[in-house]
């Protein structure tokens, strides 16, 4: 679904795109979203690369950038780019629960679970979809290493936000 101006912005802010991170930003973020559906995560890469060179203050490219860089396996890269995110916007939920993600798979699920404390307390009660899927994979990232109780406590928690409704 394309991007408009008056949709959240998906940096993971409060803000609708046109006060978050502009009316200029939407033609470059559906062109990069539209080579993400195709699969062509390399071109969607170049494509960011090329819109942050000319927007570096936009930190729904960062988070695009990590997102696809996580896709690629390259996540050396992807914490490079949420942490560029991070100086922008310093409790962006999104970032901190992406960051939780690669925490978890770099195989410290115990600093996953501070990072998506921090996460959930920056979202001040609205669930970012980063957020939301970052509480999953720290749940199977506890389980991954035997810490049974502290995973089911995660996967819980993500069936009870949604009232049992997730897909």
């Amino acid at each position: 679904m394309p991007l408009d101006p008056y949709q959240p912005c998906p940096c993971g802010t409060d803000k609708k795109v046109k006060f978050c991170c502009g009316n200029d930003l939407i033609h470059d973020y559906n062109k990069i979203e539209e080579l993400i559906t195709g699969e062509q995560r390399l071109a969607a890469l170049d494509q960011i690369n090329r819109s942050l060179a000319q927007k570096p203050d936009r930190g729904c490219l960062y988070l695009l950038k990590a997102q696809v860089q996580i896709e690629l396996r390259e996540l050396d890269q992807a914490r490079d780019s949420i942490n560029e995110l991070l100086k922008l916007m310093p409790n962006n939920p999104a970032g901190l629960g992406m960051l939780a993600v690669l925490e978890g798979a770099k195989g410290d699920p115990l600093e996953a679970v501070d990072t998506l404390q921090s996460a959930l307390e920056a979202s001040q009660g609205k669930l970012q979809p980063q957020v939301y899927n970052a509480i999953g994979f720290v749940g199977r990232s506890l389980a991954a290493q035997g810490i049974l109780l502290g995973a089911r406590g995660h996967l819980l928690f993500q069936t009870s936000v949604t009232g049992g409704k997730d897909q």
